[in-house]
């Protein structure tokens, strides 16, 4: 028996073609561009404006900078307790380009009431399948829009509806809303 794999072996052997690995010698080069979180380029953004500031924190990973729930607060996709909600700078189309680690260069706040947000409501509902199915049927009191711009020109937006005792949906954009980027916020014991 031990023959018969033997000779198996040495046959397969022969019928694989060779796998030829070669490198250079010296520094290895990689395409990959990181960020350096603790020493961020001079025209990154640091702060973001209130009232998102209240539920969103700007942080740092090693291929940018991302948008997160703040302490206290918790984002989910809707079906999921486990999958972290960040939304990274390097989401836009002009990052995908580009590629590398990108970071924020500036970021606004808007703020919409009453008719304005519930139009605003609407839309998504319409369009943004999930948020139309988990929220159309309640109205929101405020709309709130945070613009983010990257380093490469993209923009990117988030929208945040408050509903009813504190609850929000996210939804991001960049610009086309999707489905799978909509999300609850909540304050953790709220």
């Amino acid at each position: 028996m031990t023959r018969t794999l033997a000779r198996a072996a040495a046959t397969a052997a022969l019928m694989i073609p060779p796998l030829v690995l070669s490198h250079s010698e010296g520094e290895v080069q990689s395409s990959v561009v990181w960020t350096d979180c603790h020493d961020l380029p001079t025209d990154a953004a640091t702060v973001l404006p209130a009232p998102v500031s209240e539920w969103t924190r700007l942080d740092c990973r090693p291929y940018g900078q991302i948008l997160a729930q703040k302490t206290g607060w918790t984002w989910r996709y809707t079906g999921s307790f486990t999958t972290e909600v960040v939304v990274a700078a390097m989401m836009g189309d002009g990052a995908q380009r580009e590629g590398g680690a990108r970071h924020f260069t500036a970021v606004e706040v808007s703020q919409a009431q009453d008719d304005v947000a519930q139009k605003a409501h609407e839309r998504f509902a319409r369009e943004v399948s999930s948020y139309g199915y988990f929220a159309a049927e309640t109205r929101p009191q405020a709309v709130y829009t945070l613009q983010a711009t990257n380093d490469v020109g993209d923009k990117i937006w988030l929208h945040f509806l408050e509903h009813a005792e504190g609850r929000l949906w996210g939804i991001a954009c960049t610009p086309d809303c999707k489905p799978e980027n909509v999300f609850q916020v909540q304050k953790v014991g709220g």
